[in-house]
């Protein structure tokens, strides 16, 4: 931020960390208690309320209208607004509001708008935090605050999976659920918005390469297309977003179809929940120690280390599924999922660190790679689902799932050489150690 004068106003050092606790509460509630309790309990309010499988099914999937226009805008948005506005505002208060008339919702006109409203915080408050780490984090501290910020959402959906009969039994049912989830997410709001202080786009930690009079959108968007480092960046993303999708939807499918297997629905379940637990575990674990090797060894070694890991999530994956033994196949969930934390994190925090993007351009860059990831991993999804409807062997899906999720770890890879190659050129500054 900078003052009238134009001297730049230097904030503690703890600040950073302020801001960051400040977003957990409502990436607790927005991608984790609020969305997960909706898919849980969507089936039983429906029938509590009347409504038919047309009705359910159109609810079912009304969030992904505001989801898509959160994609297409809010990356722009975040680049050409103020930051802290946006996020408290159409964020934090536009996710209160909508879950707030979910919970009262006494028609299904006013339950299904409620739905497609919260659609755009849910899908924005990824790009938007993403923006907010540009903002306030020095680059060997980034990932670790995307681990954390992630983490939130994750145990958000932790909780009312596990504990969903405590839960409403002490809010009253559904209704007291999401009317508590909107009131946690209204005092968020108040504490964000003293907590996190305004800041101009110019003055984030990792500096741009650019003066402002580049700050639109069009110069933003040829700017970043013509940089290849930054295409492997968003492909990498968009392959894990692609094997998120088609793991969430058919991984349990084919443990439950696979007659090595022979799975009921809970045992499928309580196997793939594990790589959920191991990425929680990576969020929070895996992230400090990347800092320290990344302080250590420099930035490029961020890529490399995900590259690793990357690999050998694959390959556990794929011996456990093709173990057909429960203990072995939840320990190798375990650590693909640890393995998949680096790999969510990596390319996302590795494109807001680009010369070219830091700044005015992290908003940008990021909704462009939403967009990408979106769409191809609805692709990937819908070649798996032909699979599983077409053909008997629904183990091809596995083998899809992990060519996809093997790519990801590669193309880190190539964005390393690419990223070598630029700094002999002299086009991006030599990687050094962060001095401690």
């Amino acid at each position: 931020m900078s003052d009238n004068t134009g001297n730049k106003v230097a904030f503690s050092p703890r600040r950073k960390w302020v801001v960051l606790a400040s977003t957990l509460p409502a990436r607790f509630v927005i991608n984790g208690l609020a969305w997960a309790s909706f898919t849980l309990l969507l089936s039983s309010i429906c029938t509590e309320m009347g409504w038919s499988d047309a009705q359910r099914t159109m609810v079912s999937s009304a969030y992904m209208i505001g989801q898509v226009i959160a994609m297409i805008s809010i990356g722009f948005l975040l680049d050409k607004l103020s930051v802290k506005k946006l996020f408290a505002f159409g964020i934090i208060m536009l996710a209160a509001v909508s879950v707030l008339m979910r919970g009262c919702a006494v028609s299904f006109p006013m339950f299904y708008f409620s739905v497609v409203l919260y659609g755009f915080p849910y899908g924005a408050i990824l790009l938007s935090t993403v923006k907010l780490w540009a903002m306030w984090f020095p680059k060997d501290s980034m990932a670790v605050a995307n681990g954390c910020n992630t983490a939130f959402g994750t145990l958000g959906q932790f909780a009312i999976n596990f504990a969903s009969t405590p839960i409403l039994l002490f809010t009253g049912g559904w209704r007291g659920l999401w009317i508590g989830c909107s009131i946690i997410l209204f005092a968020t709001f108040i504490v964000f918005w003293f907590a996190c202080p305004e800041r101009g786009q110019m003055d984030a930690e990792v500096k741009p390469e650019y003066d402002k009079s580049e700050f639109t959108f069009v110069k933003n968007f040829l700017a970043l297309i013509k940089v290849p480092r930054i295409w492997t960046l968003w492909v990498a993303d968009a392959m894990q977003n692609a094997t998120i999708m088609t793991c969430s939807m058919y991984a349990a499918i084919v443990l439950q179809s696979d007659m090595n297997w022979g799975l009921d629905r809970a045992g499928a379940g309580h196997i793939t929940m594990f790589t959920n637990i191991g990425s929680l575990v990576g969020y929070f674990c895996l992230q400090p120690i990347i800092r320290k090797v990344v302080r250590k060894r420099g930035y490029n070694a961020m890529p490399i280390f995900a590259f690793t890991i990357g690999i050998v999530a694959c390959l556990c994956f794929a011996f456990g599924y093709n173990s057909y033994d429960v203990l072995i196949a939840r320990a190798c969930c375990v650590i693909g999922g640890i393995g998949m934390s680096a790999m969510i994190i990596a390319p996302r925090t590795l494109q807001i660190q680009q010369p070219e993007v830091a700044g005015p351009r992290a908003g940008t860059v990021n909704g462009i790679g939403g967009i990408f990831g979106r769409l191809l991993g609805i692709l990937i999804s819908t070649i798996a689902g032909i699979i599983v409807a077409h053909f008997a062997g629904t183990a091809a899906v596995m083998y899809l799932l992990y060519a996809i999720m093997a790519l990801n770890p590669i193309f880190l890879l190539i964005y390393f050489f690419i990223r070598k190659r630029d700094e002999k050129l002299g086009r991006v500054k030599n990687d050094k150690p962060v001095v401690s």
